[in-house]
């Protein structure tokens, strides 16, 4: 197929979740139960940091969040995805966007959801 790409401006408003949110539930789900509360422990304790990072640094944020996928293996992090994580994000994305995401996908066009 012919290479397309649709921008949106989102403004911000492409999920009423966050990065941080979507971490949060990829790692509760990735691990088994025992380690899971000790993960929620731990996550717990790091928020004044992102929150720390968040406010004087994006880069030194986005390396501390994006770090914590490390290690993770992407077959279950699909299966997080499509079981958990579509939930909270699926019926946030603007009806209209859906719909063109929804024809891309149709036509075999790779889509590629970007927020910043």
């Amino acid at each position: 197929t012919d290479p397309c790409l649709h921008c949106f401006d989102f403004d911000g408003t492409l999920t009423s979740t966050n990065a941080l949110h979507q971490l949060c539930i990829f790692k509760y789900f990735y691990y088994p139960q025992v380690i899971r509360q000790l993960w929620v422990f731990i996550f717990i304790l790091q928020i004044p940091l992102f929150y720390f990072l968040y406010k004087t640094s994006s880069q030194q944020f986005n390396r501390f969040l994006y770090s914590r996928y490390a290690g993770m293996r992407l077959d279950k992090l699909l299966m997080i995805r499509d079981q958990y994580l579509v939930r909270y994000i699926s019926v946030r994305i603007f009806p209209e966007a859906d719909r063109i995401i929804r024809e891309a996908k149709q036509k075999k066009q790779q889509v590629v959801i970007v927020s910043a």
